[in-house]
């Protein structure tokens, strides 16, 4: 196992404050007679098993009575006591009680073999934590009394949905879109076990024009972030002496986020708009941004607490308090185990190494982990509201922290994780990557003044998850450093409508972004598979239209060709296959069908499959499907005829994309390392290893999920998994890259008038596009296909999609 970078007496205090904490005996004296001799002895021994497994012997000496003991180690003293609560006959070696939804087996089963072998530690930890004693209870809600859950009103039985209960319906006051810019919800004090009693007032529009004003006790409003989650079994609460249905999870906020002496001001879209009104869900929901971005802080609700997030969320308390300088007002336990997590100052490759059980540190980190696995952060909404909120606090059950503190504690547990040669996330776990999306995506928008494509925020986000599929769309419409800088919406020109059926709102987006940022940049997204995706929106007979993203499909394997993906620099350069043409031409002939000016260039001869390799660390010999690819590229002449380079370079070339990884073209040091690669002889030097690095990681970009392919004019290529032969090379005008149709059996009808010989009558085939993140094809990337298509006189008949 690796080794922790810690100092010799730090681990030492470690381990004995580690301990004092899981000493099972501490809290069993204070049971008395609750427990018979015969069971208390029994769980000592199994929970000392435990210890010793992990921590080594328990020390001789006890600390004397009277030892402060802080929040920390009595919130493991309630672990303990659940132990002995749950298993009063001694806790299993093997227990099966845990909550965590790790399918280790599954999960291997559908990994490639690179993923399967990169993360083969983390998983082989994975299939050990399952099992491990501690792990169910750590996983399980905390139960102390004082933070109980209280007996929620409801008149539904378990399993029931929310529109089918009887309850009458609620009267809400309507507003005016002139004045009102939403509700507030006047959430009144209460003990813990009191019902939840509110009432909802106007949020002036004055409020949202002037959002950095905050002189008023109404511009003091808090919005909520949540998940709605299944709305079965819901509870009552009372809003202007009216019955209202919630879900539990909101219900469990309500009661966590009330003051006991004090109104509180809240702004949440399940109560404050109308949802059965859907003109008014319409204009509300194109604010929503503004009420976010308005806001005095926003809270991001986690959700009910487990013993571990108690334990971890006090550690971030603890680990913010260090960052402030506060270090001497944290106890010592807790300064310990901030250690184990996060590392600091004692955290470094030149200090000596001791030896740690990382498996022990591991099922701490498996907690901090829990953190980022919560459903808030997988949600599409969320990303809006995190990223427009002026302050964000994070609460889960009674505790809270500011969101910055928990991209500290995530950074610095990825920085000791990497310094032990363990990854921060596995495919087991999918949370902590889309938690930094909303971090990257905060700081970014925050620090420019330039606007993002819509259909590039829809690209990187739409994978994030929504009850309703239209709002994959209509969650990232707000999503502006124009709304962050100034408070003002971006007036782009696409609205919420929740009157269309989600194929209208995705046909309809796709349509606006080609004519708004004249290009198909969108046609690089993921398309609906009709086999694996049934239709089921209503208003559509026939099957969804190639040209339409399906942005609620995830999964894809492949890198676009336009960087649309990319968090940071695009590794592919900038393209311009139409280059001469000028501007995107598009008509909509029907609503399946669009004619784009352009012209059929080429035909799909030959086409090879497999990824040449999938692991970014193999070497061309360690792969089969190498000697494949290689061999039907370089079985082409001596000479690529359209750029006049040997074939093996263009065969290089196009196994990168003709890039360097960072946006600009493929350098000639490139072809040097190729053949490195090829031969199995990396380079010695170290400033070319860097370049033979580079060079490997462009080619796995690349190639990865895609074909390589030959067209009838001796074009070579690579694109999608899904491109046959007879498929169509095609170049849109105002395209970047060539798509590839293939002949969906409709055609329509083209006259041509002659002056001489009359009308002349010709069908044209209609195309559906083949596969999603764009086509490479080698020499024809920069407006060449143009200058040949002019010289060959050939005239824009333009290409039909449907």
């Amino acid at each position: 196992m690796d080794e922790h970078t810690l100092s010799r007496e730090k681990q030492e205090e470690v381990r004995a404050s580690l301990r004092e904490l899981l000493n099972p005996e501490r809290f069993l004296d204070s049971l008395g007679e609750k427990i018979s001799a015969e069971d208390r002895d029994m769980l000592i021994s199994q929970v000392n098993n435990v210890i010793n497994e992990h921590l080594g012997p328990l020390p001789a000496k006890r600390n004397p009575p009277g030892t402060e003991i802080d929040l920390l180690e009595a919130r493991f003293d309630q672990v303990l006591k659940g132990m002995s609560k749950h298993f009063p006959d001694g806790l299993p070696k093997n227990s099966s009680q845990t909550t965590s939804k790790l399918d280790v087996d599954k999960t291997l089963k559908k990994l490639d073999p690179y993923s399967a072998k990169h993360f083969e530690k983390e998983l082989e930890f994975a299939k050990k934590l399952r099992k491990h004693p501690l792990e169910g209870f750590l996983n399980s809600l905390a139960t102390d009394p004082k933070n109980a859950m209280p007996e929620a009103r409801t008149t539904t039985r378990k399993g029931k949905e929310i529109e089918s209960t009887g309850v009458k319906k609620f009267e809400y006051v309507p507003m005016s879109e002139s004045t009102d810019a939403s509700r507030l919800i006047v959430l009144h004090p209460g003990a813990r076990e009191d019902e939840i009693k509110c009432n909802l007032i106007p949020l002036p529009l004055s409020i949202l024009e002037a959002p950095d004003d905050k002189k008023s006790e109404v511009s003091q409003y808090e919005a909520l972030s949540y998940v709605w989650g299944a709305q079965i079994d819901p509870v009552l609460i009372e809003i202007d002496g009216q019955d209202f249905q919630i879900g539990r999870n909101l219900y469990s906020a309500l009661i966590n986020l009330r003051f006991e002496d004090k109104d509180r001001l809240l702004w949440i879209d399940a109560i404050c708009i109308n949802q059965d009104d859907i003109a008014e869900r319409n204009w509300q929901v194109s604010r929503m941004g503004l009420i976010y971005r308005s806001a005095f802080q926003t809270i991001a609700w986690l959700g009910p607490a487990t013993w571990g997030s108690d334990m971890i969320c006090m550690s971030i308390q603890a680990l913010q308090s260090t960052q402030r300088g506060y270090a001497h007002t944290v106890p010592s336990e807790l300064r310990n185990l901030n250690m184990m997590l996060f590392g600091h100052d004692d955290c470094d490759n030149s200090t000596p190494k001791a030896n740690l059980d990382t498996t022990f540190v591991q099922l701490l980190w498996d907690q901090l982990d829990q953190i980022f696995e919560r459903p808030l952060w997988m949600r599409s909404w969320v990303m809006q509201e995190i990223v427009l909120s002026r302050h964000v606090t994070v609460q889960c059950g009674t505790l809270s922290f500011p969101y910055d503190a928990l991209i500290l504690a995530f950074s610095d547990a990825a920085q000791v994780r990497s310094l032990l040669g363990l990854n921060a996330y596995t495919p087991l776990k999918t949370g902590g990557p889309k938690f930094i999306q909303f971090a990257v995506v905060r700081g970014d928008l925050r620090s420019s003044e330039e606007e993002v494509p819509l259909f590039r925020l829809a690209a990187r986000y739409g994978r994030l998850l929504a009850t309703d599929p239209r709002d994959k769309i209509y969650a990232i419409l707000s999503l502006s450093p124009k709304l962050i800088r100034e408070g003002k919406l971006l007036e782009h020109g696409f609205l919420p409508d929740y009157e269309k059926s989600t194929l209208e709102v995705y046909r309809d987006f796709t349509l606006f972004c080609i004519k708004k940022y004249n290009n198909f940049d969108v046609f690089s997204r993921p398309f609906r598979n009709n086999e694996e995706h049934p239709l089921d929106y209503e208003n559509w007979v026939d099957d969804w239209p190639s040209w339409v993203p399906d942005w609620d499909r995830r999964g894809i394997k492949e890198n676009d060709f336009r960087g649309l993906d990319a968090m940071g620099s695009n590794p592919f350069r900038e393209f311009n296959a139409s280059a001469g043409w000028g501007d995107v031409k598009l008509v909509e002939v029907n609503r399946r069908t669009i004619w784009s000016a352009g012209m059929v260039f080429d035909e799909v001869a030959a086409v090879v499959d497999g990824d040449i390799f999938q692991d970014p660390n193999a070497v061309a010999g360690d792969e089969t499907e190498w000697d494949s690819w290689a061999g039907f590229a370089l079985s082409m002449g001596d000479a690529y005829g359209y750029t006049a380079e040997e074939k093996e370079e263009a065969f290089w070339r196009t196994l990168v994309a003709d890039a360097d990884g960072k946006g600009e073209g493929a350098p000639q040091e490139f072809g040097e390392m190729y053949r490195h690669w090829r031969d199995n002889n990396p380079p010695l030097n170290f400033s070319e290893n860097n370049t033979y690095k580079t060079f490997r990681d462009q080619l796995f970009v690349t190639t990865r999920g895609r074909k390589l392919f030959l067209t009838k004019r001796g074009y070579l290529g690579i694109g999608s998994w899904q491109i046959e032969e007879g498929n169509m090379v095609c170049i849109l005008q105002g395209g970047k890259l060539p798509i590839v149709g293939r002949d969906s059996g409709a055609s329509f009808e083209r006259v041509q008038t002659e002056e001489t010989e009359g009308a002349s009558r010709e069908r044209v085939s209609v195309y559906q596009l083949v596969g999603s993140g764009g086509t490479y094809i080698h020499g024809i990337m920069d407006g060449e296909a143009v200058g040949i298509i002019e010289e060959e006189g050939e005239e824009l008949s333009g290409v039909f999609l449907c």
